[in-house]
């Protein structure tokens, strides 16, 4: 008899978007897992759905996750939904957003139950037994998420990471063994899964992360190779002060190498220090990304400074576009260039106009196209023209993009 729903609110995930495409809801998968060992229970494909929708049973348990803040009205949205279909059904709310704002989620219904943090019994269980991807076969994804370890001891006050999980390592033979129990065909699921997705927010401060990579690198399912890659990059800091790292990560078959420059330009050296370090190991400039964060704390001017370093550099931008942690909306449009947009729909730092976060964007943009494309002179022009229009210097007299048009200056912010 079919008890439990597993239920992922349907988020406006871009269709171009590289991170979130096909996103799998490991946390349910892992519940799925926990649901079946546990507490003896049947779940079938039909058990986990996204968004809305109508069902051929009625659950007596319904379990909702719960994504960034900023999507809040997806979660609540889903919730009501759910309630008002099985008023008798036990509802719990887990995940980020229930996590960061517990008090704000027990308002979305009555009598719905808020958990907080991690599910460690569930996250333990699957650890040894897989997460359900068999749950997932029919949405075609061909790669596996995991967690080598939980939380981070940095205390960025921009990231939630610290206050959502605490520190711990999991046994590396665990880890391993379960890479291979989810990748192989027919085990868990028909797809053979030989991509693993790292989500640990840290991963290089793992205490036993040599013995990790060692293993990866030997590591075979159904005789192919496993692929790795970190969903949250790599600690520089910790590469810089132990530079072996980087060529055990090449080793494992790490692709995508992602560092952060967070912090001030005058960190200009550390960072360059960082990619060298992986090109020495054996990395391309142009497979390396550096994270770094705008619409925050750090002005325009500083980070345009950083967009011609990294230029120089001939490395990859990955822009993250700051909301606070307890945003609860986020309605930004790329397409929005002409009117622009003002803090009602999205929030703009202090620091920071509307016009200054999409010409950010813009020069991000064709900076990764020139990157990828070095060679092509068509896209080093146009995105050195971009670099002379968007020049602070040119641009701090005007206070918005509509203030940009009616000076006629033919800038498109479309992304």
């Amino acid at each position: 008899m079919k008890k439990s729903l597993l239920v992922q609110p349907s988020y406006p995930i871009p269709n171009k978007s590289k991170n979130h495409s096909n996103f799998l809801p490991i946390g349910l998968l892992k519940i799925a897992t926990y649901l079946r060992i546990q507490e003896k229970e049947i779940i079938n494909p039909d058990q986990l759905v996204w968004g809305e929708r109508l069902i051929n049973f009625k659950p007596k348990k319904i379990y909702v996750t719960s994504l960034f803040t900023y999507w809040s009205e997806y979660v609540e949205k889903t919730v009501k939904f759910y309630v008002s279909k099985f008023p008798k059904a036990k509802i719990i709310v887990g995940g980020i957003l229930a996590t960061l704002m517990p008090n704000y989620v027990k308002n979305f219904a009555k009598n719905i139950n808020v958990f907080e943090g991690i599910f460690q019994e569930a996250e333990e269980i699957a650890l040894d037994n897989g997460a359900a991807y068999d749950l997932a076969d029919e949405y075609e994804v061909d790669y596996q998420i995991v967690h080598a370890m939980r939380g981070c001891m940095r205390k960025c006050d921009f990231c939630g990471t610290w206050r959502l999980e605490d520190r711990k390592d999991y046994d590396i033979s665990r880890v391993l063994n379960n890479i291979l129990r989810c990748g192989a065909k027919n085990i868990i699921g028909k797809k053979r899964r030989n991509k693993v997705i790292f989500y640990d927010n840290n991963l290089l401060a793992n205490n036993h992360i040599e013995d990790l990579l060692i293993g990866l690198s030997d590591l075979r399912i159904d005789n192919k190779r496993v692929i790795c890659e970190s969903q949250s990059g790599f600690d520089g800091r910790i590469i810089r002060n132990k530079p072996i790292l980087a060529n055990l990560l090449k080793k494992a078959r790490f692709i995508n190498p992602r560092i952060a420059w967070d912090n001030s330009y005058s960190d200009v050296k550390k960072i360059q220090e960082q990619i060298e370090i992986l090109k020495d190991a054996g990395y391309n400039s142009k497979e390396i990304y550096v994270f770094f964060l705008y619409n925050w704390e750090i002005p325009y001017e500083e980070m345009y400074m950083k967009v011609t370093k990294l230029w120089d550099l001939k490395v990859q931008i990955a822009d993250c576009r700051f909301r606070p942690l307890n945003q609860v909306y986020d309605y930004y449009k790329p397409q929005a260039w002409r009117k622009g947009q003002s803090s009602r729909s999205y929030f703009i730092h202090p620091l920071w106009t509307d016009f200054e976060v999409r010409s950010l964007r813009k020069l991000v943009r064709w900076h990764n196209i020139s990157i990828r494309h070095i060679g092509y002179e068509k896209y080093t022009h146009i995105y050195f023209s971009y670099l002379d229009k968007l020049n602070p210097k040119k641009i701090k007299k005007y206070k918005s993009t509509k203030d940009i048009i009616q000076k006629e200056l033919q800038l498109k912010f479309s992304d």
